[in-house]
């Protein structure tokens, strides 16, 4: 007696490089809506984002090399799309940071400073040396005569 095949089996269908493509990219514009980021700087881990291929009904006979690629696009597509939020966030940090605020002799406006420069540091340490081309543009527009 021949036991047949199961239907994931039986379909052995390998997605083709277009639908690979699109399929990272509806997956990663939809992980906001459907999963919460565990990690501090907002980047899913490819264990949630293989989790989030249940909401894609084509996905589900994605397997070994081809889910791999898939969630490897679709991280490329959220480190791009993080990245760009957070130059966005650090430009309105930098546009309402008072560069002033060590010669305060208020100690609210030193403490808002202090605590608002930390926020940028920690920004521009995440965005790495995009981050910190970015801090030193701004900074030498408000200090030209730092040193380079």
């Amino acid at each position: 007696m021949k036991i047949l095949p199961s239907f994931e089996e039986f379909i052995d269908e390998n997605l083709r490089p277009d639908q690979i493509e699109q399929a990272a990219k509806d997956l990663a514009h939809s992980m906001a809506n459907h999963t919460q980021s565990k990690n501090d700087d907002g980047s899913f881990s490819d264990e949630q984002i293989l989790k989030a291929f249940k909401y894609f009904p084509n996905l589900k006979y994605a397997k070994g090399a081809q889910a791999n690629e898939i969630v490897k696009k679709a991280q490329e597509i959220l480190n791009e799309s993080i990245n760009e939020s957070s130059i966005e966030e650090l430009d309105k940090l930098l546009a309402s940071h008072d560069w002033y605020y060590m010669m305060s002799d208020d100690d609210r406006a030193y403490s808002k400073g202090s605590q608002e420069e930390a926020k940028i540091k920690k920004l521009v340490d995440q965005l790495g040396d995009e981050g910190r081309e970015h801090y030193k543009n701004v900074f030498i527009k408000h200090f030209p005569n730092a040193k380079k």
